[in-house]
């Protein structure tokens, strides 16, 4: 099976043999046959360099779209394959040349550009980009450290976000961009029709049911699908634009929030019916009423104090002035001798 290996790998297998090396270690190390290696150090040039002629950019020109492309990604711009190739294309048209690019010019121009890499992008407004300034960011980590801010439990800390879809343009898409990026934010204006949605979480990972908000003065049954088990609990509302509004925002989010704590007292009341079904089957203490010596009956008041020791009775006042009939059987109880 034949090896793979990069320009790379054979870069460092010759600085490991220009650091004393043997051909045959570095050919090992790095996985670059040991001919190749050979052949690079009698000045053999690599299949790009030997090719390099025949490139419709010169390394120059190709550096300069390079950090074009680089450019446009730190604005929000980052620009697709199509693009950069009609970017490449009028290069080529200023110094006279015609020549279409090849299906495999742009393949081969992010190869020779590593730096280079397709992408994801995900669609950012431009207002939120233009917002997110380090001024901004540092004031608001600021009021994190406010002591009444820190007071505040985890559960009660929420975060709302607001996202959407654009009409008439796709949610997301592949453009070039820098390597050290997993995604790209593209900025795009925030002037045309949204279909918006809320979400709002808790510090402690719990969420209310997401708003969609539609641009219409009422929501139509037609927006909606057949089934929508999939929406269960899910708000939605329209608005002229399709934005949402501090009224609207609070509304629906005041009205989650009542839906949450509904649930939450509905939650603890049942704990604390069965805490208290529990409670009654756990085996109660074993009453001790003390009884004289001389007699096999036990007082009422001693039943009512081993009562009270047992927890079944709470302490009442001391009633004995009150004269007790010591013929009534009511007022004893019989009690087992040992």
């Amino acid at each position: 099976m034949k090896r793979i290996y990069t320009e790379e790998d054979v870069m460092r297998a010759l600085d490991a043999v220009a650091g004393g090396a043997t051909i045959s270690g570095a050919s090992r190390d790095y996985g670059v046959p040991r001919g190749t290696l050979q052949e690079r150090l009698k000045g053999r040039q690599s299949h790009q360099e030997a090719a390099r002629h025949l490139q419709k950019l010169s390394p120059v020109q190709e550096k300069r779209l390079t950090d074009w492309v680089l450019v446009q990604e730190s604005l929000g711009l980052s620009p697709t394959h199509t693009q950069i190739k009609d970017f490449a294309q009028r290069i080529l048209a200023t110094r006279g040349d015609t020549t279409t690019l090849g299906k495999k010019w742009l393949r081969a121009f992010l190869k020779r550009n590593p730096i280079h890499k397709t992408k994801k992008q995900v669609r950012i407004d431009s207002v939120r980009i233009n917002g997110a300034t380090t001024d901004i960011i540092k004031a608001w980590f600021q009021k994190l450290e406010v002591p009444e801010i820190k007071a505040i439990k985890p559960h009660h800390r929420w975060n709302m976000d607001e996202a959407g879809i654009m009409e008439g343009q796709g949610i997301n898409g592949l453009v070039a961009g820098s390597t050290d990026r997993r995604f790209i934010q593209r900025k795009q204006p925030g002037s045309k029709g949204w279909t918006s949605f809320i979400k709002c979480v808790s510090a402690t990972g719990v969420t209310l049911p997401p708003l969609v908000i539609f641009k219409g003065k009422t929501v139509q049954q037609q927006w909606f699908p057949t089934n929508l088990d999939s929406y269960k609990n899910w708000q939605f509302t329209a608005t002229e634009n399709g934005w949402t509004s501090d009224e609207t925002a609070l509304e629906k989010v005041v009205k989650g929030f009542d839906e949450k704590d509904f649930d939450l007292a509905q939650a603890n009341l049942r704990i604390k019916q069965l805490e208290a079904r529990v409670e009654q089957l756990e085996p109660r203490k074993r009453r001790r009423v003390k009884t004289s010596p001389n007699s096999k009956f036990a007082d009422i008041r001693a039943i009512r104090q081993a009562q009270i020791e047992a927890g079944d009775r709470e302490i009442e006042e001391d009633n004995s002035n009150i004269a007790v009939d010591s013929d009534s059987t009511v007022d004893y109880v019989e009690v087992q001798e040992s």
